[in-house]
């Protein structure tokens, strides 16, 4: 009888910990759905900076993030020499690329253009920009939101490759943006000790994007 008591106990506490990974993307999909809501139902005042107030709010979580490093005596000199930490973007480089052939033959684009589509790595305000800017305005907005959707869908799957044991995937789902935007959920489904693989990683992936954006293009 008390075997039974506590596996019974042993489902019921695994059954909550499988919802409680659900809890993280659904919050993080609850704030983006209000905040969408929000700016359609509220008129844009003309002295509201939404873009320059995101930007220094971003520019304080790294600031709070650099001071967590420090307090935990976190070296990035020896993540940047670690090579199994330096595979991470590597991989997730050649993957994102990688995916950038399958659109090929779906969309009818060239190499080049294919390739530079998905070498944002989810840094979409760059990537759409440098495109448009190489002569491709339709490429550059198509990469803008293929970019965007990839840091949206970040958001809602870290939690869940955190939780699953494989953290470097969940690194690597954020792609560039593991360095800023996704960095503190990193930290919270995969722990702190990931902090600064993810910050490489991301670090890393953002100086290749202005220049492997305009170096596959002209292929």
């Amino acid at each position: 009888m008390t075997h039974n008591v506590d596996g019974e106990r042993s489902r019921s506490r695994g059954r909550g910990e499988g919802l409680g990974h659900f809890k993280a993307p659904l919050l993080l999909l609850g704030l983006v759905a209000a905040g969408f809501a929000v700016g359609l139902a509220l008129p844009r005042p003309g002295w509201l900076d939404l873009d320059a107030i995101c930007g220094w709010a971003l520019k304080a979580l790294l600031f709070f993030i650099g001071m967590q490093f420090a307090q935990a005596k976190v070296s990035l000199k020896e993540s940047l020499l670690d090579p199994a930490i330096l595979l991470i973007p590597l991989a997730t480089a050649l993957g994102s690329l990688a995916s950038g052939l399958i659109l090929m033959p779906l969309f009818h684009l060239r190499l080049g253009a294919a390739l530079s589509l998905q070498a944002g790595f989810g840094w979409y305000s760059l990537s759409g920009i440098l495109i448009s800017g190489l002569g491709d305005p339709g490429l550059g907005s198509a990469s803008f939101l293929s970019n965007m959707a990839r840091e949206s869908l970040a958001f809602v799957l870290i939690p869940f490759l955190g939780a699953s044991g494989r953290p470097w995937l969940a690194i690597g789902t954020g792609g560039a943006t593991a360095m800023d935007v996704t960095l503190p959920i990193v930290e919270q489904c995969a722990g702190p000790e990931w902090v600064p693989a993810s910050f490489t990683s991301g670090a890393l992936l953002s100086i290749l994007v202005p220049i492997l954006v305009p170096a596959l293009f002209s292929l």
